[in-house]
């Protein structure tokens, strides 16, 4: 049993008397963040934050041996664990400036519009307006409060079945409710008490036969799930109580410097102009309501936790007093892991594969929002890697001793493409099985219909499984030997061929509302 406190403060030390969160929530200190094409500057989209953390514990191990048709070591427990967070992050208040709607201006003349770095107040953005699509704002509550309970239990009998033969039997359990924030309502994306992801129960084998003295073969296979972090739940509890506000620039000449067109709304007053509270309670929205956002991390209902299938086979054999070598083939394959932030609120061209641009409003599934980004998870099995390694081993004997191993990995993936979930305040969004296009006379949205990923050659998203550019080949070695008078000399060598990665432009060519240009 245990209890653990932590604390931890974010903050910018740039003072700005302007800062948008100011008169209502007392801040003083930061900037906008600006992205333009290649590069972004400004803080984090959550600064300031403040985190505290506090964590109850209960744990019980219990062991017994039995001998009955071999020996037994029973291994079994349980463990409760509830976190508690209180958090106050300031989601996007210090307001983002999208400028990727053409070439950023020269070195120059970024000097002569941002004259002092860490000075907002003299920063002349209104000569931005030109290429500035969008700007984002959070208003509203930016504390808030989550709990996550979290038990396991696990029981495994180490079974020595004859001198030669050992098996290990195991099953193990893992729950966490609201993990993915279950106890929270957010319409139209998501329902408050959703189920959670209960069924998460873990088989394991393993068992190890001697040949002879000098030959053991080994191997196993279990069920692993994997733990997520805390985001979805924050995110989700926070931004229903933050009004993200998108405003397309309107082409004003002072729209950067007065995005509302007017003094900064309450929160109050921003949910009354918004255009989804217009169209679900004042009748239907109206011209010139105001599309709500949500930023970052929003939980999908579809949330459920990842898991992976591991199993092992190979062997080990003495090759001397001091030598010896093994070898084990390794696979494993993952499901239902965490893509990250996906904007739900896209529609797709089902000819050319290629999404609509987000500024064409008429285009977008929910016009009444903005950029909707959800956390969400891959569609069944979607990474699968075999590797084999190798390893010979000279233990220390005649002054000298030395290891060498080798790896080779052959890695597998497969893309989801960003079909939408099944959304409780939207009726269309049910068991989608496609991307979102619009019908040939574009009266509706579906999401049942194929989309062309291939159009162009290289397919946009691969559902087919495909080889990755990650790491196929490494190899170390290593030895020490002893010199005269209690001296020793060692040298290390290791190769690994690093693998190939997709490098990204830093430009939103595609106008899909995304900041890619973090530099």
């Amino acid at each position: 049993t245990g209890y653990v406190g932590i604390r931890n403060r974010e903050s910018s030390r740039v003072p700005w008397v302007n800062h948008p969160a100011a008169r209502t929530d007392g801040m003083t200190n930061g900037s906008p963040i600006i992205t333009m094409n290649g590069f972004r500057f400004g803080p984090p989209g959550s600064v300031p934050q403040e985190i505290q953390e506090g964590k109850w514990s209960f744990r019980n191990d219990f062991t017994i041996s039995v001998n009955k048709a071999g020996r037994h070591d029973f291994k079994m427990g349980g463990e409760y664990i509830k976190n508690s967070w209180w958090l106050m992050i300031c989601r996007d208040c210090t307001g983002i400036y999208d400028a990727q709607g053409g070439a950023p201006p020269t070195a120059a003349a970024l000097q002569q519009l941002f004259p002092t770095w860490n000075a907002p107040d003299t920063w002349n953005l209104n000569a931005l307006n030109p290429i500035i699509r969008r700007y984002t704002q959070g208003i509203g509550d930016f504390t808030f409060a989550v709990d996550r309970h979290v038990a396991a239990g696990w029981i495994q009998d180490d079974w020595q079945v004859s001198s030669n033969l050992t098996l290990n039997l195991g099953l193990r359990y893992d729950v966490a409710l609201n993990g993915f924030g279950e106890d929270y309502d957010f319409q139209p994306w998501v329902n408050g008490g959703r189920p959670n992801d209960t069924n998460n129960i873990q088989p394991r084998f393993g068992f190890a036969y001697r040949l002879g003295d000098q030959t053991v073969l080994r191997g196993g296979i279990g069920k692993y799930f994997g733990e997520v972090t805390d985001q979805s739940a924050h995110a989700t509890v926070s931004w229903r109580n933050i009004v993200g506000v998108e405003i397309l620039n309107d082409g004003r000449p002072d729209f950067a410097s007065n995005p509302f067109n007017g003094p900064q709304p309450t929160y109050d007053q921003l949910v009354l102009r918004t255009c989804w509270d217009q169209k679900v309670n004042q009748g239907g929205a109206r011209p010139g309501c105001i599309r709500r956002t949500v930023g970052n991390n929003l939980s999908s209902p579809n949330s459920q936790y990842p898991h992976s299938w591991q199993g092992s086979i190979g062997f080990q054999r003495q090759l001397s007093n001091s030598m010896a070598v093994e070898a084990d083939y390794v696979y494993w394959a993952s499901a239902h892991n965490v893509i990250g932030n996906v904007n739900i609120n896209q529609s797709f061209n089902a000819d050319t594969g290629l999404p609509n641009p987000t500024t064409n409003v008429a285009l977008l599934p929910f016009p009444e929002w903005g950029n909707v980004a959800m956390r969400n998870h891959t569609l069944g099995y979607d990474s699968k890697n075999h590797s084999v390694q190798v390893g010979l081993t000279k233990r220390f004997s005649n002054r000298w001793q030395a290891s060498a191993s080798y790896l080779w990995v052959r890695d597998y993936a497969r893309d989801t493409p960003p079909l939408l979930p099944d959304l409780p305040g939207i009726p269309e969004a049910r068991n989608c099985t496609y991307p979102v296009t619009w019908t040939a006379d574009r009266s509706r949205w579906v999401c049942d219909v194929p989309v062309n990923f291939r159009a162009f050659g290289v397919p946009i998203y691969d559902e087919e499984w495909y080889v990755t550019g990650h790491q196929v080949h490494r190899a170390t070695f290593n030895a020490i030997y002893e010199l005269p008078y209690g001296m020793q000399v060692s040298g290390l060598y290791f190769y690994g061929d690093n693998g190939k990665e997709t490098t990204t432009s830093g430009v939103d060519v595609l106008a899909v509302g995304g900041v890619v240009a973090n530099r």
